[in-house]
């Protein structure tokens, strides 16, 4: 086993940079990750990456190059594997090991790489692209976000309910020096309006047709933050569609049943809120998820159905700030107060939900409404037959923690960025708290008998499709399914299987959802290496002997990069203490808070006519309109609003109405007349305010986003920010 000496911040980091090339075909990904290692130290090194994937990622191959040498690795029972890799580095040879941590968490090894020397390796998966909002939104995770580890320390890097703690707690880094490449070939299939809420300056918004392609590349992008592409439909969508495939002896099917009608809520609902407040979630996150839940109480409200609502806040603890009852101004007023502190204890206050609930009134439907950004390993001691509905509110948020809730809940859940359009969001978990738009659904032969090897059925509620897997000896000619809707009326569809689209890897679509089902390691072992996709009980691992064997290499363990919106505050956010302050590197586990304008606001020479930012520091009153806008140049305005607005001096609401009134003096021809000062000033100033909730025009944000002169030092140093903002990795240089 290679020495555990970790690197310090000053140390080169060997890793280069990651390229991801995907071919999207409607629902479905084929995606190839690629990441490149050099080592510009003076010794060898065994490079260690904790990186993320999509949740629902199947891992079915990967390769190590080293020059012209490509060794393809094996897949194997995973301590077996671990043992060959090990002796493999110990004995001075190279080596490759591809771990799977958690469903959306996995761990490469990279055994010596050589001063100088530059190592491969490449990981193929499939994923089904996620359905939200009447259209696909295939969503790529970047980096592994810092997450609470709930429990009592051991010595092992755990704890006793998280005994692996520190495989999925890599050290974190504000900055890391690699960068990610996206290269992308979308095939909709269907008419379809293109956006990217995570990166709007790079894709501009378009629309193509059914036989168009849309082709993406990015370079140099920040690994700080999810990579989410929007294809919205324009037209109608079938209900059903199917897919068929073989594999040995055994025949595969794959359905995505889609909601057939609209969400019409008719009888009454209780609803816990149950909110995320931790540190984690301060700022833009915290933000959003009061935007979210009030405005989903307003729709309850509307309703006139005689919903209750309560509310109940967590952190370290959870508080009850409202009792399930009718919606009343108190009941909107304890949103506004919200303020974050403390770790994210999660399970908890999930589990008093469930209490209140499950004791509530029978005549009432019932339902939990989770909004949070998911980085917790704090999870419920029981689980109730009330759904789950999760909204994940964050950058990099932990879809798996909501995913996995909703699975066992037979609930669901949705993703929102900081920045998203927020009714769109808050219409969608409406919806999908009126209830399933079809339930008790049964997969029948065209016999009537139940079909056999059903995996991923649950209900179907409003904008989430479901998609379920099956197999059988003999496929049936034609699938019958029967559900009831939700007016509780019989719901019938019959699918022709034999004129359903192959594809070639649908058995490993069903062995995926296969082995999220509760099964024994052993019966895990075997699916994982019968359909040659990785698993918690597998690993794949490559050797290629040197003729002459290295040096022992120096176990080098790669920093994250700081998530976007998020910033290192003060205290503890967990008991996991696996975290070092050296130098500006962190292990994830430290109390971490959403991303702050002080950066640019601390700055004199960043505030357009500023004589000093200490007055705007300890303003603890709400700022009017007017005392922002009097006689100050446009980028003043909105440098200052953006700041006032961090600092909670005016509402979302507000701030939006002020920000409207300033975007008429930010025509195309006044900007032409503006310095470069205040161009890239107002450009880093608007990224900071959409990503509040504030709507603002992307093409707008595209005239301000010129370079400046490299002489011009103020405004290069806010014009590099904006477009670290952004997830571009540019430095100041020319």
């Amino acid at each position: 086993m290679p020495e555990e000496t970790n690197i310090s911040p000053s140390d080169p980091i060997s890793l280069s940079s990651i390229t991801y090339t995907a071919q999207v075909d409607s629902i479905w990904a084929s995606v190839t990750a690629r990441q490149e290692y050099h080592n510009t130290a003076a010794h060898a090194v065994e490079a260690v990456y904790c990186f993320p994937l999509p949740p629902e990622a199947a891992v079915t191959s990967c390769k190590m190059r080293i020059g012209s040498r490509v060794i393809q690795a094996e897949l194997k029972e995973r301590a077996k594997a671990r043992r060959e890799y090990d002796d493999a580095v110990a004995a001075g040879h190279d080596a490759t090991l591809l771990e799977q941590e958690r469903p959306n968490i996995f761990t490469m090894n990279v055994g010596r790489v050589d001063p100088g020397e530059t190592v491969m390796v490449e990981l193929g998966f499939i994923t089904r692209v996620g359905w939200q909002d009447s259209g696909g939104r295939f969503q790529l995770p970047l980096v592994v976000a810092p997450r609470f580890i709930s429990g009592t320390p051991n010595n092992e890097g755990g704890t006793d309910t998280t005994p692996d703690a520190d495989r999925i707690t890599p050290p974190v880094q504000t900055h890391v020096p690699y960068t990610v490449n996206i290269n992308l070939d979308l095939r909709a299939g269907f008419p379809a309006s293109i956006t990217s809420p995570s990166h709007a300056l790079q894709i501009p918004a378009t629309e193509i047709q059914p036989h168009e392609g849309f082709v993406i590349e990015l370079k140099n992008l920040t690994p700080d933050r999810d990579f989410v592409l929007c294809y919205r439909t324009t037209s109608y969508m079938p209900t059903v569609t199917a897919r068929r495939g073989e594999y040995g002896t055994r025949q595969y099917g794959i359905v995505t049943l889609a909601p057939p009608v609209l969400p019409h809520a008719n009888r009454p609902r209780d609803v816990e809120m149950v909110l995320d407040i931790s540190g984690s979630m301060r700022g833009p996150k915290l933000e959003g998820l009061k935007q979210v839940a009030k405005k989903v109480l307003r729709r309850l409200e509307e309703e006139n159905l005689g919903n209750r609502v309560g509310i109940i806040a967590f952190e370290s603890t959870y508080t009850v700030l409202c009792p399930l009852g009718p919606i009343t101004a108190e009941t909107y007023a304890a949103i506004e107060k919200l303020e974050t502190a403390g770790s994210t204890e999660a399970g908890p206050a999930i589990d008093y939900g469930f209490e209140v609930l499950d004791h509530a009134d029978s005549s009432h439907d019932k339902y939990m409404l989770l909004v949070t950004d998911g980085d917790t390993s704090s999870t419920p001691k029981s689980i109730k037959p009330i759904p789950v509905i999760g909204c994940v509110i964050d950058t990099a948020g932990n879809l798996e923690y909501l995913q996995e809730l909703a699975e066992r809940t037979n609930g669901t859940y949705l993703s929102v960025l900081p920045g998203e359009d927020l009714d769109v969001a808050a219409n969608l978990l409406t919806g999908m708290l009126s209830g399933p738009a079809l339930r008790k659904i049964s997969v029948l032969d065209n016999r009537g008998n139940a079909m056999t090897e059903v995996v991923g059925l649950t209900d179907v509620y409003f904008g989430r499709p479901v998609t379920f897997c099956f197999s059988d000896n003999l496929m049936p000619e034609t699938l019958q399914l029967r559900a009831t809707d939700s007016n509780g009326h019989p719901w019938s569809y019959d699918i022709k299987l034999t004129s359903a689209e192959t594809l070639s890897f649908a058995h490993q679509v069903w062995a995926r959802e296969k082995l999220r089902t509760k099964l024994s390691a052993a019966d895990q072992l075997q699916i994982s290496l019968e359909h040659g996709l990785l698993s918690a009980q597998t690993a794949f691992v490559a050797v290629a002997v040197r003729s002459v064997p290295g040096e022992k290499p120096v176990r080098e363990e790669i920093p994250v990069a700081l998530p976007h919106t998020w910033d290192f505050g003060n205290g503890v956010m967990g008991v996991m203490r696996r975290m070092t302050n050296a130098g500006g590197m962190y292990r994830g586990g430290g109390m971490l808070e959403a991303a702050s304008f002080m950066s640019m606001a601390g700055d004199d020479d960043l505030l357009v006519g500023s004589s000093g930012s200490e007055e705007l520091f300890c303003m603890d009153e709400v700022v009017s309109e007017e005392s922002i806008l009097e006689d100050e140049h446009p980028a003043q305005k909105l440098v200052t609003l953006a700041l006032h607005l961090e600092l909670g001096a005016v509402s979302v609401e507000e701030a939006q109405r002020q920000w409207n009134s300033i975007e008429a003096e930010c025509t195309q021809a006044a900007i032409a007349t503006w310095s470069e000062e205040e161009r890239a000033q107002a450009f880093l100033a608007l990224l900071k305010l959409k990503v509040r909730g504030i709507q603002v025009d992307t093409v707008l944000l595209t005239q301000l986003s010129a370079r400046p002169q490299a002489s011009n030092a103020v405004a290069m140093r806010a014009w590099s920010e904006a477009q670290r903002f952004a997830g571009n990795a540019i430095s100041a240089q020319p």
